[in-house]
């Protein structure tokens, strides 16, 4: 699978979203749209909200990836008692890092810097 096109995009006043282009080829502008948000009256807010979403996408994926590798919780055996502040603490541990793995796993391409999480 081919890697995606580079970041970062910009979006145009016409909603055209992509990576700036410095080629004699100025057709579209200083832009290659890669994407083009046309419909709806929301598309302003959608188009920005695309350009965050695939601007912040490798980094996001990075942090989440460090924060599952590196803040494992404690599984070995229950922490405190039943309903106890630590005990609730622990799952609460354990669900958020059940999830963020699944979110990694659903958020990462396999071709993505060669790691599956």
């Amino acid at each position: 699978m081919a890697d995606h096109t580079p970041t970062p995009w910009y979006m145009t006043n016409r909603y055209e979203i992509g990576p700036r282009i410095e080629s004699d080829d100025q057709s579209d502008g200083m832009h290659e749209p890669v994407m083009d948000v046309w419909v709806g009256e929301n598309r302003a807010a959608d188009a920005a909200f695309i350009l965050n979403a695939v601007n912040s996408h490798d980094a996001l994926v990075a942090a989440l990836r460090d924060m599952v590798d590196h803040f494992k919780p404690f599984r070995l055996k229950p922490i405190g008692g039943p309903g106890s502040a630590a005990r609730l603490d622990q799952e609460m541990q354990i669900s958020v890092h059940n999830t963020a793995r699944a979110v990694l796993k659903a958020s990462t391409l396999p071709s993505h810097n060669g790691k599956t999480p």
